[in-house]
């Protein structure tokens, strides 16, 4: 079995992605927080990530527009976690892709992975760089292809996130924004301790 690890990106047990996924959480025995952000009515073909509670089937993402059915098989959860347990309103949006292989095992590493700047979004990565889709241009307009390169397919699995809040589809309604590395790291910190 080969085993690929990528040095740009922090690495973690599927054990840990596990336990993001079930809720979960070696975090003072509370329980990580998935929610969802109401403020901006949804396009009627666009999909919506996350779910106002922590069941991990909420944030399954089950369709997308310009996406063929059955094109991309590989379940994938996308949707916003609180960057705080104090009530703050900061929210970081992320998309997690489970190994292409679901043969490879339990020790299939997790990539994270978080676009530099600061301020540019993670989902640069997704769509343009290592992610598993590619939007095309065609004579009918525009539809999603898949990337068969994708890190996703290591197999590793691949977690996206937007940061720091404000950042992408990362938000704070109050524009509570991040003025130094020690807020960013803050704000990163509880969402990525659950892996």
């Amino acid at each position: 079995m080969i085993r690929i690890t990528y040095f740009l990106a922090s690495i973690a047990s599927v054990s840990g992605v596990r336990r993001l996924l079930n809720g979960d959480s070696p975090y003072s025995g509370r329980r990580l927080t998935l929610i969802d952000d109401h403020s901006v009515p949804p396009h009627p073909q666009t999909p919506r990530f996350g779910a106002e509670n922590d069941n991990p089937d909420a944030h399954l993402v089950t369709s997308m527009p310009l996406l063929p059915d059955g094109l991309f098989k590989t379940r994938h959860w996308a949707g916003h976690l609180a960057a705080k347990e104090d009530g703050s309103d900061k929210k970081l949006f992320y998309w997690l892709f489970e190994p292409g292989d679901a043969s490879a095992g339990d020790e299939v590493p997790l990539i994270v992975w978080l676009n530099g700047g600061p301020g540019c979004s993670s989902m640069d990565g997704l769509w343009l760089e290592n992610g598993p889709f590619r939007l095309k241009s065609g004579n009918d307009g525009w539809t999603i292809d898949v990337n068969k390169h994708s890190w996703h397919n290591a197999p590793a699995w691949v977690l996206y996130v937007d940061q720091p809040v404000g950042t992408g589809l990362s938000f704070s309604k109050k524009k509570n924004w991040c003025s130094d590395d020690f807020m960013v790291n803050r704000d990163c910190e509880r969402p990525i301790f659950f892996i």
